[in-house]
């Protein structure tokens, strides 16, 4: 049992092959498997379950780690599913969300049905609770973002049907996956053949279903994905399930007792009585989560993450395997720009002609600082003490940016060679708040920095230059196969000036690069890029023709 997130990630990857025997299904050997997949090196077994097997491999051409599942075989036998595993297989191709896990690619091989995953480098929320059970204020953290996931998956049409925490994955960087969208229905579960409670199991999918999945299974819709959120809130809050007659969470937790209302809500057996979206349970949620009294979060490690701290001994384990976690999610949550912000190599760029006066997400109030505390944080920043920087640069992201800027951005502007990764973060941060012309070479060179949170920061702040440099900088670093769907946000979010930039990478050698590029062109392209989309929708490439179809609909309907 290790003591940081990525030993937590090393001791979470396995997901218990062994308890396969129950199952009908017998995965397929690696060796199997090796001769159907010459474009894989199959690496071996992550897990299996009802709903098919998972395997971990590496894309041999593009050298990137990929998640193979298997389809149980004998669901090809039942009529039309060939047509209806190709109809639901292009529509989860495109949900392109940073808290979903992608879909590269699919098909069959021989007599197995196939889809070609993201690869995530984590635990299921399973096998963190059964490392320890996690905090209510850890459960906030969580929540929102498989709201964000479900509320995304719904506007596009799309129901997960099976939201459970094996389902729902925590990556090393504490950022949510959630995995398996619509793989019921692509497969045709039924309540009837979803087997209860196996031995040794925790619990078993009809657990956490809507009362209508059972009792009306062909009227589901999107509630009831809130339903089966609600149970996973209550069982993140209180460490059981809502079985029987339960009791509201602060019966059996020290929560806020508001939080009753919303988790009770979203459990009502009348889906007309429970939230209607999931982005209204992720509102309701961050409202109590922002004004109830609640401890300061864990300081920031004074070592990188990827790093092992000392061990502890005893029950001492537990809690750091779960707060060395979540410490580092409330890092990336609390920058607000975890889904844009990624590697990116430096690339040479002339200054934009003018930047955003626009204040940078990162930044939550718009406290003004007083002089004082202004003179004070400036002479923190010029300390040789590596606490009194962080903070001082924490000070200056979290704060409105008043004249002169000049002197505050030539302070952090050191802070950025510190030795330590959290200054460097947040002097990163704190630079996207005050940026002037003065700070974009800086961070341009930010983005070469080892440690991602630094780059993370870096990017969020470069994508207020709204202008085709910063575009294109970013666009050459996707051409890399690097972060795509984090730097894909970045460009939406650089809007119209990226569209030429954007364009270059529709005959990109990355796939998923070109598929990204037809997914940001649908939300910021303009008649400019109709050729270059027609040619794409002409290609061979099948799913790259379908989302260059998809964009071309979008860019003819704003026009």
């Amino acid at each position: 049992m290790g003591l940081c997130p990525q030993c937590l990630v090393k001791s979470g990857l396995g997901t218990n092959p062994g308890s396969a025997s129950r199952q009908d299904f017998t995965p397929p050997t690696v060796e199997e498997l090796a001769g159907l997949f010459p474009q894989f090196e199959i690496l071996g077994l992550l897990g299996r379950g009802g709903m098919g097997a998972v395997y971990q491999a590496r894309q041999k051409t593009l050298d990137r780690p990929v998640a193979l599942k298997i389809l149980p075989p004998n669901i090809g036998e039942d009529s039309g599913f060939a047509e209806r595993f190709n109809r639901e297989a292009r529509a989860l191709a495109r949900l392109n969300h940073p808290n979903i896990v992608t879909i590269f690619d699919f098909g069959r091989a021989g007599a197995l049905y196939y889809l070609v995953m993201e690869f995530v480098e984590g635990a299921n929320l399973r096998q963190i609770e059964q490392a320890g059970r996690l905090t209510p204020r850890e459960a906030l953290q969580i929540i929102p973002q498989i709201c964000d996931a479900l509320q995304f998956a719904h506007d596009e049409g799309i129901v997960h049907r099976d939201i459970k925490p094996e389902n729902i994955l925590l990556d090393k960087r504490g950022r949510v996956k959630v995995t398996d969208f619509g793989i019921a229905k692509v497969i045709g579960v039924t309540p009837e053949k979803i087997a209860l409670t196996g031995t040794g199991d925790v619990v078993g999918t009809p657990h956490y279903m809507a009362p209508e999945q059972i009792e009306r299974p062909n009227a589901v819709d999107h509630r009831a994905d809130i339903y089966s959120l609600g149970v996973v809130f209550y069982e993140l809050l209180t460490g059981e399930l809502p079985l029987g007659r339960f009791a509201p969470p602060s019966d059996k937790a020290q929560v806020d007792v508001r939080l009753d209302d919303v988790v009770l809500r979203t459990l009502e057996k009348d889906p007309g009585r429970r939230y209607q979206h999931a982005s209204e349970v992720k509102t309701a949620t961050q409202v109590i989560a922002g004004s109830a009294p609640m401890p300061s979060p864990p300081p920031i490690q004074s070592v990188p993450p990827n790093q092992t701290p000392p061990r502890k001994s005893g029950a001492g384990k537990l809690v750091a395997i779960v707060a060395g976690l979540i410490a580092l999610a409330v890092v990336v949550i609390g920058g607000m720009a975890v889904f844009l912000v990624l590697a990116l190599a430096p690339r040479k760029s002339e200054m934009p002609a003018q930047i955003s006066t626009q204040t940078s997400a990162l930044h939550y109030d718009s406290t003004e600082l007083t002089a004082a505390e202004r003179r004070d944080a400036l002479m923190d920043l010029k300390s040789s003490d590596s606490g009194r920087k962080q903070l001082a640069a924490a000070m200056f992201a979290n704060a409105k940016p008043t004249e002169p800027r000049n002197e505050v951005v030539e302070a952090l502007i050191p802070a950025l060679g510190d030795a330590s990764w959290a200054v460097r973060q947040n002097a990163t941060q704190a630079l996207g708040v005050w940026g002037t012309t003065n700070a974009y070479q800086p961070l341009v060179k930010a983005l070469d920095d080892p440690q991602f949170a630094v780059r993370w920061a870096a990017i969020s702040a470069l994508s207020q230059w709204k202008d085709t440099n910063t575009a294109a900088v970013l666009a050459a670093h996707m051409t890399d196969g690097t972060s795509v769907l984090q730097t894909g946000q970045a460009l939406r979010a650089i809007g119209a000036p990226a569209e030429d930039a954007v364009d270059g990478l529709l005959n990109a050698k990355d796939p998923q690069v070109r598929y990204e590029a037809c997914r940001i062109l649908k939300d910021i392209g303009t008649k400019k890029s109709v050729p270059a989309l027609t040619a794409v929708a002409e290609g061979n490439d099948g799913i790259a023709a379908m989302l260059a179809k998809d964009a071309l609909d979008a860019i003819g309907a704003r026009q």
